[in-house]
Parts: C-alpha cells; structure tokens; sequence
C-alpha cells in the first residue's frame, strides 16, 4: 500500500518521527493551499493507494486561509474522483496537532483504503 502525503511545514512539529513509516511518501509544502487539484489527481495517475493532504489548525496558517483552500480543493478532488469511479475515500484533508494525530491519519486512510480493496 503507497500513500502519499502532501504536508505544510509549519503543520508538523516532527517530520523524522512521521517518516518512520515507509508507506507514506511526505511531500513538504510551503503552505498546503499550494496543492493544485491538477496535481492531486495526476498523483493518482502513478499508482497511490491514497492521498493525503495536511494543514494547519485553524487560525495557526502562516498564509492565514492556506488550510480553507486545500480543504476546498480535496473536496472538489473528491467529486472528481467519485465522478471517474475511483472513490472519495482515496483523499482527505487532516488538521493534526502534532505528529500522533498525524499517524493516527495515517492508519485510518490505510484501514479506508484497506476496506475498499477487499
């Protein structure tokens, strides 16, 4: 299983422990609104079992609405990919606290995506 995980820097307080584990490619972002909805979908083109893509808590964005954008543009991927038959469930948007919350994303997207290939 391959996930893929396209993260704001200032979102995480500590990338070595998140990249522990190695079925989640971290992608760093300057802000998670630079996320395009072109980009998520092509990254469904190489293969990945899921996406994720996270941001700040609210009213913690260095850029202060960069999270209320990538949020918009995961839930417009959503309808896309429900539209072409892969799924909604293949893409979410995460506001963790800290690094815990982070992983704890990660094994939901991974039972979520488990469940829809069996």
């Amino acid at each position: 299983m391959e996930i893929v995980a396209f993260c704001c820097h200032n979102s995480l307080d500590n990338i070595k422990s998140i990249q522990k584990d190695t079925s989640v490619k971290v992608n760093l972002l300057p802000c998670s609104s630079k996320i395009e909805v072109g980009h998520l979908l092509s990254t469904f083109e190489t293969g990945v079992d899921a996406v994720m893509v996270i941001g700040c808590q609210k009213g913690k964005c260095q850029f202060v609405d960069g999270s209320s954008l990538a949020k918009g543009r995961v839930l417009y991927t959503k309808r896309l990919l429900n539209e072409i038959g892969l799924g909604e469930e293949k893409i979410e948007f995460f506001t963790p606290a800290n690094s815990e919350e982070f992983l704890e994303a990660v094994e939901m997207m991974k039972n979520r995506t488990y469940k829809t290939y069996n």
